[in-house]
Parts: structure tokens; C-alpha cells; sequence
């Protein structure tokens, strides 16, 4: 469903990309923090002070959540080049990996920042600027299986598909894949295990169990639909989150008796 956004105004990078990713969950969360980068919105109660790390949670909002939006619409942008490039040239595959691996980046750059808007509004005590700042996706998650962030959120399969497959990208060899007549294929592994993947024929030499045999029958990744389909996955997953955070809001200012303007 296409959701009318006529109501919503950003900035230009946000204006431009309004209709074309329809987000209409971030667009939410950005009115509910008015934007969230101008510590001058909030005030306390009783007219003190705002101490400094109030500030920089308040400002955390904001930053991260255009992030956020930047990465999604990197991601975007990257999959509309992919749809355009010509399987004919001689540097398809090339530019094909390069491309979904900056997408993949943008995905976990999205999940990374999106824990720190979790972690500042949930957080079981008490928030410190370099907690906010080290937060990633990985580590919100240790934080909510200890209880020290209050927040339950369904995490789908697919999304720790898409992290494992970002993480083949950035740490192991290049990848293997395989050309049909529909497609680039990927080998399955690379969203189910870590480790380097190597193909039945021959062993390494010198190497250790740390690696993932694979054949022909298990290049099933048609990477373009695959990319395109976690894009949208993504949104999905991030729009729950983000629907839950601007519920969240009202109490993080109730509870540090601050207001807006």
C-alpha cells in the first residue's frame, strides 16, 4: 500500500526521496521528535537546565534517524542502478557485487542506527554518551537477552539472513556465483553460516574447518530478486521498530520532566 506523504516536509535529500521509498513510519517518528537535532524544542518543566547528556540523547534522535534515512535511501538508489545495468557488458558482475555489497552496508547501517534509538529510549538505567555512541545491532541485542534494554521486538528470520550475508561481504573472500540464463546465483551458505566458501573439487591447502564446501546445486541466490526483496524486508522490520519508538517518546520526556517548546 502507497501511503500519502503530501503532509510530510524535510529537507531536500528527505523531500526527494518521499514518494519514491514510501517510509511512512520514519516520516512518523521524525514529527514526533520534530525533527530532533535542535536541543532548543525541549525544556524542563521547571524551566532548569537541561544537563548535557539530556541533550546529546535528545540529539541522538535526530542524528540517527537521518542516517537512517540516508541509508535507506542509499540502498535504494543502488537497487534502481542494479535494475538499469546491462547483463551484456563486460564488467556486469562487477558492478553487480559492488553494488548490492554498498546495499548491504546501508542495511546494517540502518540496523545499527536504529539500536541506538532503542537503547537511549529503553535502556535500564542510566544512558552515557559513549554507550550511545559504541551501540550497534549486534550488541542491542546482547543488551535485550540480559534484560538491560527493555524492548521486544520479533526479530524475522530474514533479518539475520540479510546480516550474515553482510557479513560474507565484508569478511571473506570475494564471491562465488554462478551465471544462468535468469540470473546471477549466489550460494545459499552465505546467508545461513559464517565462513569462507570454497568449491568441493580440492582442498586448501594449509586451511582449517573454517570454511563452507559448496557445488553447483547450491547457488540459489538470484541475487537481483534477492537484494530487492530485502530491501523491503528491511522497511518492514525498521517500520515496526520505529512504530513502537514513537510511542516510546512521550514517556522518555515524562521521565526526564522535559517537554517540548
Amino acid at each position: 500500500m502507497t501511503h500519502n506523504l503530501s503532509q510530510y516536509n524535510g529537507d531536500p535529500v528527505e523531500n526527494h526521496f518521499k514518494n519514491q521509498i514510501d517510509f511512512v513510519a520514519w516520516w512518523e517518528f521524525r514529527e514526533k521528535i520534530r525533527a530532533g537535532i535542535n536541543v532548543d524544542l525541549i525544556k524542563h518543566y521547571d524551566r532548569a537546565q537541561i544537563k548535557n547528556d539530556l541533550k546529546y540523547e535528545f540529539t541522538t534522535f535526530g542524528r540517527a534517524n537521518y542516517t537512517i534515512y540516508n541509508s535507506i535511501a542509499s540502498a535504494y538508489i543502488n537497487i534502481q542502478a542494479i535494475k538499469n545495468l546491462q547483463s551484456a557488458d563486460m564488467l556486469y558482475t562487477f558492478q553487480l557485487k559492488k553494488l548490492i555489497s554498498e546495499t548491504y552496508y546501508h542495511f546494517r547501517v540502518s540496523l545499527d542506527n536504529i539500536s541506538r534509538i532503542i537503547y537511549v529510549l529503553y535502556f535500564n538505567g542510566s544512558v552515557k554518551k559513549k554507550d550511545i555512541d559504541s551501540i550497534d545491532y549486534g550488541r542491542l541485542k546482547g543488551y535485550l537477552n540480559n534484560k538491560v534494554v527493555t524492548f521486544s521486538i520479533n526479530e524475522p528470520p530474514i533479518i539475520d539472513e540479510i546480516n550474515e550475508l553482510r557479513h560474507h561481504l565484508t569478511h571473506y573472500w570475494n564471491t562465488m556465483q554462478i551465471i544462468r540464463n535468469n540470473g546471477v546465483f549466489w550460494p545459499d551458505i552465505m546467508r545461513k553460516k559464517r565462513g569462507f566458501i570454497w568449491w568441493y573439487e580440492g582442498d586448501l591447502i594449509g586451511m582449517d574447518n573454517n570454511y563452507n564446501r559448496t557445488d553447483n546445486s547450491d547457488f540459489n541466490l538470484n541475487v537481483v530478486m534477492m537484494v530487492e526483496n530485502d530491501f523491503e524486508e528491511i522497511k518492514k522490520y525498521l517500520s515496526v521498530i520505529y512504530s513502537k519508538c514513537a510511542n516510546q517518546i512521550d514517556k522518555w520526556l515524562e521521565k526526564n520532566n522535559l517537554t517540548f517548546q
